[in-house]
C-alpha cells in the first residue's frame, strides 16, 4: 500500500536512499522566486531536497537546495551526494557566477571556485560539481568546470572523470585561415566592426552569431576584389590550410577532465586528452590510480586526402595525472564501439558494422595494452555486464549477416579461455521489433546471480499489426550456460495505446517478490510463480500541465 506522497511542482529526475535520508532532485519548473528578486537564469536551475523519512508515514523536508544549470548527473558515496548541472556563460550584474540558493537565501558562486586549464576553448560552457552532506547538510562544496558541448561522467570511489569531445572542423579551420589572410587588409571601418562584434554581450550575440557576421564581413570583402587577386587568394589559403591540417595528428579527442573527491570535498585536480570520441561512463574506468578509457575514431573525409579515412577504435590508458601510459590503436576499422566493460585487468569491447566482434584486451600492463582475442556472430551487446569473472552478459539485437537490425538480444559469452571467447547461449526475440531500455540504460537492468534471475524492460511496437504488440519486463532464467525465458510481466494496460518504447522504467526484488514500475503503475509478482499480487496506481494528478506526484 501507498503510505506517503510527497508532491512537487517542479520536476524530479532522480532520488538516493541512505538510512533514514531520503534526497530528490531535477529540474526546477517554478522559478517565481528569482523572478521576483529580478534575476533572470537562461540555464535553468536544478532543486536538492533533502527529507527525513524516520517515519515512513510522515516524511520531513529538512533542507532545500536549488543550484543553476539543468540537472546532468549525480553519484552518492558514503552521507555524501555529488550533483552534476550544466551551465552556459550568461552576463548579470548583481550575481555575475552562478547561483546557489539555500531555501530563499540567494548567493553567487565566489570566483575562487571557478576553474579552467590552459588549454584552448572555441565555445565553453560549465559544469556546476556541487557536494552535498546529506546528515550534516551545511557542509556544501561547490565547483565550476569550463567544459564543452555536452559531458560524459565516470566517477571511482576517490576521483570524478567528466570528459567531452573536441572535433576539429575542416571547414572552420578554412574560415579561420581566411581570416587570418584577409584581415591585415581590410579597411579600418570593417575592422572596427569585427572588434565591436567580438566584444558584444554573449548574450545578444551567440558564439556562432558572432562567426556568421564576422564571415559575412570577409565574403563581402572579397567578392569586391578582382578576379585575379581572388585567385591568388584561394591560392594562398588552399596552401596555408593544408599545412594547417598537419599540425593536427587526429581530428577528434576526448578531453578528460579529472576532479579529486575526498568525503565531499572537491578539487579541481588534472587535465589530458585521448584521440576519439568516447561512447559513455562504461568505455572508462580508474583501475590502481591508471584511468583507462575507450574510444572511437570517427571516418573522416578532407578535401587533401584521395580516399576516406575509416572510423577505428582504440584503448588508452594514463597515469594519476592523466599523462598517457600506453595505447592500443586501430581496433575493428570500419567500425564503432556500442558497448565496453572494464572489469580488473580486462577489458571486453563490442563494435559493429555488419557483425558483432567481441574482443578479450588485457590491460594487466597498462603500458602495453593487447587485444587477447575476439569472437565475431551476428548482431551486437549495447550492454555489457558480469555474471562472474568468466562469464559476460550482453543486452542488444540481432542482425542479419549483412547487418539489418532484428529483435532483441540476449547473450552468454565464455571467457575463460581469453583466446578463444565463446557465446555459449541466448536468447533471441522472434519480434524483430522488439527492444529494451536495458540496452542504454544501466540502472533498467536487474541481475541477482544467487537468484538466477534476470529481469528487463520490454516492448514490441508492430506498426503493421498491433496484436504483435506488448509492453512490459521479461523476466529469465539465467545461469552460467543458459538463458530462459520465463514471462513477461504485462503493463501494457497502463499505457492507454502508448507502445512506442518500453513503459517499465525500473525493477527490483524484496524478499520473494518482484516489483517493476512504469509511470502510472508499480505492479508486484511472485517470483516463484510470476504470479501477480498486487497493482498500485501510480496515475498523478495535475496542476495546469505539470504532473503531481
Amino acid at each position: 500500500e501507498v503510505i506517503s506522497t510527497l508532491s512537487f511542482d517542479n520536476y524530479p529526475k532522480g532520488l538516493f536512499i541512505e538510512g533514514d535520508k531520503l534526497t530528490v532532485f531535477g529540474d526546477v519548473t517554478n522559478s517565481d522566486i528569482l523572478a521576483d528578486a529580478g534575476i533572470r537564469v537562461r540555464n535553468g536551475m536544478t532543486f536538492f531536497n533533502i527529507y527525513d523519512i524516520e517515519d515512513r508515514e510522515n516524511p520531513v523536508l529538512e533542507k532545500e537546495f536549488k543550484f543553476e544549470g539543468r540537472y546532468h548527473n549525480s553519484r552518492m558515496i558514503g552521507d555524501n551526494v555529488y550533483l552534476i548541472t550544466n551551465i552556459y556563460p550568461q552576463y548579470r550584474v548583481d550575481y555575475p557566477t552562478p547561483i546557489i540558493m539555500e531555501g530563499e537565501v540567494i548567493r553567487s558562486i565566489s570566483y575562487d571556485k571557478i576553474h579552467y586549464f590552459n588549454i584552448p576553448y572555441s565555445n565553453p560552457n560549465f559544469v556546476g560539481i556541487h557536494s552535498i552532506n546529506i546528515d550534516s547538510s551545511d557542509n556544501l562544496d561547490s565547483k565550476i568546470l569550463a567544459v564543452e558541448g555536452y559531458p560524459n561522467l565516470y566517477m571511482s570511489q576517490d576521483n570524478m572523470f567528466i570528459t567531452y569531445t573536441e572535433r576539429i572542423n575542416e571547414w572552420e579551420l578554412r574560415e579561420e585561415v581566411l581570416k587570418e589572410i584577409v584581415y591585415p587588409e581590410l579597411p579600418d571601418f570593417y575592422k572596427l566592426l569585427i572588434t565591436k562584434i567580438e566584444n558584444t554581450d554573449p548574450d545578444v550575440l551567440s558564439g556562432y552569431e558572432k562567426r556568421s557576421k564576422i564571415q559575412q564581413i570577409i565574403y563581402e570583402y572579397v567578392e569586391g576584389l578582382s578576379t585575379e587577386k581572388q585567385e591568388d587568394l584561394e591560392l594562398e589559403l588552399e596552401e596555408k590550410l593544408e599545412n594547417k591540417l598537419k599540425e593536427y595528428e587526429y581530428f577528434e579527442y576526448t578531453v578528460i577532465n579529472k576532479v579529486k573527491v575526498n568525503n565531499g570535498q572537491i578539487d579541481i585536480d588534472a587535465n589530458g586528452k585521448a584521440p576519439g570520441s568516447v561512447l559513455n561512463q562504461f568505455s572508462m574506468d580508474e583501475y590502481n590510480d591508471v584511468f583507462r578509457i575507450g574510444t572511437t575514431l570517427s571516418a573522416r573525409w578532407s578535401s587533401f586526402e584521395k580516399e576516406r579515412i575509416e572510423s577505428s577504435n582504440n584503448v588508452y590508458t594514463f597515469d594519476e595525472n592523466l599523462r598517457m601510459l600506453g595505447e592500443l590503436e586501430g581496433i575493428a576499422e570500419g567500425e564503432r564501439i556500442y558497448s565496453t566493460r572494464f572489469i580488473g585487468e580486462r577489458l571486453y569491447m563490442v563494435t559493429f558494422r555488419q557483425v558483432d566482434p567481441f574482443f578479450v584486451i588485457d590491460l594487466s600492463n597498462p603500458v602495453k595494452p593487447k587485444s587477447l582475442g575476439e569472437l565475431k556472430i551476428p548482431g551486437f551487446s549495447r550492454y555489457l555486464h558480469p555474471y562472474d569473472e568468466n562469464t559476460i552478459i550482453g543486452i542488444g539485437r540481432d542482425a542479419t549477416e549483412q547487418g539489418i537490425q532484428q529483435g532483441l538480444k540476449i547473450s552468454l559469452f565464455d571467457v575463460s579461455d581469453v583466446s578463444d571467447p565463446e557465446e555459449i547461449a541466448k536468447y533471441v526475440s522472434s519480434d524483430k521489433y522488439s527492444q529494451s531500455t536495458a540496452e542504454w540504460e544501466h540502472k533498467a537492468f536487474l541481475f541477482s546471480k544467487e537468484k538466477n534471475l534476470l529481469v528487463i524492460p520490454v516492448a514490441n511496437y508492430n506498426w503493421r499489426d498491433s496484436s504483435d504488440n506488448y509492453n512490459g519486463a521479461f523476466v529469465f532464467d539465467i545461469t552460467k550456460d543458459d538463458i530462459e525465458l520465463r514471462g513477461l510481466i504485462d503493463h501494457s494496460s497502463s499505457l492507454d495505446g502508448r507502445w512506442y518504447s518500453p513503459a517499465v522504467e525500473r525493477s527490483l526484488y524484496i524478499e520473494e517478490l518482484l516489483y517493476t514500475k512504469s509511470p502510472y503503475l508499480l505492479r508486484i509478482n511472485r517470483l516463484e510463480d510470476l504470479n501477480r499480487v498486487k497493482d498500485i496506481s501510480l496515475d498523478p494528478k495535475y496542476e495546469g500541465e505539470i504532473p503531481l506526484y
